[in-house]
This record gives C-alpha cells, sequence and structure tokens, in this order.
C-alpha cells in the first residue's frame, strides 16, 4: 500500500490550496490550483491530488459539484510548516505598529496594553486580545498599606512592568499607620524584586517557621497575609477589541453562531483563562516568536478557532500576553509577524518602565 506524504505535489498543492481559500473564502476547485502554478498540470491530475488530500484528512468538499475547503489539519500544517513571521507586514502596518505603541508607552502601562488589542484588530482584521501579567509573572517593586476607617486597610501593590492594583481588606483589630508603615518596609526591605509567587511561599515559610516566637512585626504581618495580601490573579487585566470584524465571517454565518460568539467574549475571565492556558513560557521557545494553535479545547463557539499569542518579556520577567483570535481562515503569515511585532515592543516599552 502506498504510504501518503506531504512531501512534493501534495504538500505543493495542499499549500496552494490553503492559501487560495484564505484570499477568497470561496471552496478551491482544480482549475483554480492549476491556474496558479509554475508547472504545468492538468486539472485531472490536481483533482486526483485533491482527492487524495480530501482522503487524509486535509481538505473537504461542502458540496458535491463544489471545490474543496481546508481543515484544521490543513492549517495546522500550514502553519507549522510554511508561515513564518519574517517581513510579511507593509510598511503602513509596521508604522501603524510602532506609532500606537509609542503613543500608549508614552500613556502608561494601562494605555499600552490597550493600544495593542486594538492595534492587532486593526492590522489582522481579528480579535485583538492582550492580558496583563497574573500574580504568578508579576514581581514586586513597591507594597504600601493606608489605614481606613473601621478597621479596613488599602493595599497598594505596585509591580515592576504593570499597572498599580488596589484593593481593600477588612482586618478584625485595628493599626496604626505607623505599624503599617513598618509592615510594609519589612516586605519592601526583604522581597521586593521577588515574583509575587515565589513571595508569597517565602513568607508564609517564614510565618510557619517562627509562630511560636513571633515578634510584633510578625504577628501583625500575620493578620494582614491571612487576608491575601499579595493575592493579585483577581486583577488581572484584559483588553479585547475587534469583534466587529468578525461580522458577515462564512464561518460566522447564522446568527445563533454570532450571538453565541457575542456572549463567548463577554466571558472575559473564560479569555483570561484561555490564554493562560496555551500562552505559558514552556510553550513558547525564545526562537519561535509565537505560538499557533488552531482549533481550540474549550466549549463553543470558540473550539474551531485559532489562536496565534505570544508573551511579552521584559528583563524583569514575563509582562504579558499577545494575541490573535479569529476563525482558522486567516493570513497567517501576517498575524505571526503583527502578534510578534507588538509583543515585542509592549515587553520593551514595559521594561523601560
Amino acid at each position: 500500500m502506498r504510504k501518503f506524504s506531504l512531501q512534493g505535489r501534495n504538500g505543493e498543492i495542499l499549500v496552494a490550496t490553503v492559501r487560495a481559500y484564505i484570499a477568497s473564502g470561496e471552496p478551491v476547485g482544480s482549475r483554480t490550483i492549476s491556474r496558479r502554478r509554475r508547472e504545468v498540470l492538468s486539472a485531472a491530475t490536481i483533482r486526483n491530488v485533491m482527492a487524495d488530500l480530501e482522503a487524509e484528512g486535509y481538505l473537504e468538499q461542502p458540496h458535491t459539484s463544489a471545490g474543496r475547503v481546508p481543515t484544521e489539519k490543513a492549517y495546522r500544517f500550514y502553519a507549522e510548516e510554511v508561515a513564518r513571521p519574517q517581513h510579511h507586514l507593509n510598511p503602513s502596518d509596521e508604522e501603524l505598529i510602532r506609532q500606537q505603541m509609542w503613543q500608549g508607552a508614552a500613556e502608561g502601562p494601562q494605555a499600552l496594553l490597550e493600544r495593542a488589542s486594538h492595534v492587532l484588530s486593526l492590522v489582522t482584521h481579528n480579535l485583538g486580545v492582550v492580558v496583563s501579567a497574573t500574580s504568578a509573572d508579576l514581581v514586586l517593586r513597591n507594597i504600601q498599606f493606608v489605614s481606613l476607617s473601621e478597621g479596613r486597610v488599602l493595599v497598594l501593590l505596585l509591580p515592576r512592568s504593570a499597572p498599580l492594583r488596589s484593593r481593600v481588606i477588612r482586618l478584625d483589630e485595628t493599626f496604626s499607620q505607623e505599624e503599617l508603615n513598618r509592615i510594609a518596609n519589612y516586605l519592601n526591605a526583604n522581597f521586593s524584586g521577588w515574583r509575587l509567587e515565589e513571595a508569597r511561599r517565602e513568607i508564609q515559610r517564614r510565618l510557619e517557621q517562627e509562630r511560636a516566637r513571633y515578634d510584633e512585626l510578625l504577628r501583625h504581618l500575620a493578620a494582614l497575609w491571612r487576608q491575601g495580601i499579595l493575592e493579585a490573579a483577581a486583577d488581572t487585566a484584559i483588553y479585547l477589541e475587534g469583534a466587529s470584524n468578525l461580522m458577515g465571517r462564512p464561518e460566522l454565518h447564522t446568527a445563533q453562531a454570532l450571538r453565541g460568539l457575542l456572549r463567548a467574549l463577554e466571558e472575559k475571565q473564560r479569555l483570561v483563562h484561555l490564554l493562560l492556558r496555551y500562552l505559558q513560557a514552556d510553550d513558547v521557545p525564545a526562537d519561535q516568536p509565537a505560538r499557533v494553535v488552531i482549533g481550540l479545547d474549550t466549549e463553543p463557539p470558540l473550539r474551531h478557532f485559532a489562536l496565534i499569542g505570544a508573551l511579552c518579556h521584559t528583563p524583569q520577567g514575563l509582562a504579558g500576553r499577545v494575541a490573535v483570535l479569529g476563525p482558522p481562515r486567516m493570513q497567517y503569515e501576517r498575524v505571526i509577524s503583527a502578534v510578534s511585532q507588538v509583543a515585542r515592543l509592549v515587553g520593551q516599552a514595559l521594561g523601560e518602565a
């Protein structure tokens, strides 16, 4: 039995079919591929190759008389073997990205992340999604406590390369501002420059180890610690733009499909978990500027979407994640280029903040 391979003619025709479908959104016939090839092949020969590709799960035929369209398997092959991020943005898009990121950096970290989602949606015509660093990613720069009335304390947590995070906690006992300052000074002296997750573990270890001989400062720290003073995960910010880009897409041709998508996008925490799941440091090697995932392991209507995302690195650590979400029919080279460039500029700007 002949072993199927994507080397040579099979792979060339598959790539040509994917590119033609991305460009037109219409099922691709053998004559379309024949006209685009340098090597002259008859339409019958190309039909035979396309039939083999269909049998192997790379193409499908919506109707008997229609041409063929790529499957998720075909898009994965194309993204992994063909798409490259270098030099696939036109000069106007490159300038737009640089300008937006420069303006955002001048306005502060939050504005920078907002502009990142905006420019990704403009350039790729899909959904631009940006998630700020989680508590596991953040590096502590400074923490302050402000005494409020009725046993309440305002916690001001300033990470490196990320927006200020604040929350109000309530204590069973009242601390003076001087006592709160001493606790803040202890934390800043001992844990500035630590990742929050590592700082939490070390503080917990110290409190358990010193339980039998708490001094006054550690006793006060324990009281605040029980209220989760270094817990910042709930404050993870998400910026999403470009839902209107999906209107009229063939993949969302019914009102029910579009309504389902819009409801899913309203669940911001769901999108946060999605990016955290697919964009971990171990998932995106240093020599690979972006990760491409086609066919998300999630509930409809995002299950058959594609995600192209990248990590925003700073010298201090991971500062966030940027991604484009959309139906698998997208211009992969262009999207990968845009995501990679935006991630690099965001990391560079936040690293200098």
